[in-house]
C-alpha cells in the first residue's frame, strides 16, 4: 500500500509535514461489532522527490507527424523539458523545445502543461514557433501515461497528439 500525504496533511501537533523529519503511522481498522485491528507502528520520512521525477523517451504523433521520437525530463520541483528527439536535445536550437510545469492531484494523476519555442523553426528561417498545449496523465510503474491533447502550432491547427511509449529511462 502507497500513502501519499498531501501538502496539507499536518502531523499530529497540528504541524506541517516535512520532507527529511521521521514520522511514525499508525493505520488502524474497524470491523464489525466495533473490533478493531491495530498492527505496530510505521516509521517514514517524507522526500521531496515527486514519483514523476526522471527522464523519459517515447513517440509522439499527430495527422501531420508520425512517429517522432521524444524525450521529456521532470524536475523534482515538477517542472520539465521536453524535447523534439529521443536524445534529451533540442531539435531547432535553445535549451529545449517545450518548458513543462505540471501539477500532481491527489489520486496521483497529474496535469502537464508544455510551452513550446522553438527558436530556428521552420529551420534555417531564423523564424519562431510558440504553442501551448496541456494534457492529463498518470504513472503506471515506469510508463508514463499521458491523454491525447489537441495542437496547433506553426505546422498546422486541428490536430490531435498522442504521446505514446514514454518510458522511464
Amino acid at each position: 500500500l502507497i500513502i501519499e500525504p498531501g501538502p496539507t496533511v499536518p502531523d499530529s501537533n497540528g504541524k506541517p509535514l516535512l520532507p527529511g523529519k521521521q514520522y511514525k503511522v499508525i493505520i488502524a481498522a474497524l470491523g464489525k461489532d466495533n473490533a478493531i485491528s491495530l498492527p505496530p507502528a510505521v516509521e517514514f520520512a517524507l522526500t521531496s522527490e515527486s514519483a514523476f521525477t526522471g527522464k523519459y523517451v517515447g513517440v509522439w504523433s499527430d495527422e501531420k507527424i508520425k512517429s517522432l521520437g521524444i524525450s521529456l525530463i521532470i524536475f523534482d520541483d515538477k517542472t520539465g523539458r521536453l524535447y523534439y528527439t529521443k536524445g534529451f536535445k533540442p531539435c531547432c536550437g535553445g535549451t529545449e523545445d517545450a518548458t513543462l510545469k505540471m501539477k500532481i492531484n491527489m489520486d496521483g494523476t497529474a496535469m502537464l502543461d508544455f510551452e513550446q519555442y522553438l527558436g530556428n523553426y521552420p529551420p534555417g528561417t531564423g523564424g519562431h514557433c510558440t504553442a501551448r498545449m496541456s494534457t492529463t496523465g498518470k504513472l503506471d510503474g515506469n510508463i508514463l501515461l499521458l491523454n491525447s491533447f489537441p495542437f496547433s502550432d506553426c505546422d498546422g491547427g486541428g490536430r490531435t497528439v498522442q504521446i505514446s511509449n514514454l518510458t522511464r529511462q
